[in-house]
């Protein structure tokens, strides 16, 4: 089935963003974040929306332009952290890079 589209936009449910776009330190973004994307805006930008049958949507190309990048670049983004995801959860880090890089706060009084 294709998604619904409006003037050659694709539309995508408000809520159904937060899993469009990549997870920030192992945690989504909350859905009333982009609500308020919408209402409010954030850094002087207001996400485009529509309200259609009673859901609001907004668009690919609306995020990106929100956002400032192309929607590819959020699918890779995504992808790329379902990847990460999918190691981490098997086991498999980055050798280099320890799991725990981050001090504890007695660790840093000693200093």
């Amino acid at each position: 089935m294709n998604k619904p589209t409006l003037d050659g936009e694709q539309l995508v449910a408000i809520s159904e963003v937060p899993t469009l776009l990549p997870a920030r330190h192992g945690k989504r973004l909350h859905m009333s974040t982009v609500y308020r994307w919408v209402l409010k805006g954030a850094r002087v930008k207001v996400l485009d929306s529509a309200m259609l049958g009673g859901v609001r949507y907004t668009s690919l190309e609306a995020l990106q332009r929100f956002m400032g990048t192309s929607p590819a670049e959020l699918i890779e983004a995504r992808r790329l952290a379902r990847i990460r995801a999918t190691l981490s959860e098997r086991g498999l880090t980055n050798p280099r890079k320890p799991a725990d890089t981050r001090r504890s706060p007695l660790d840093r009084r000693q200093r």
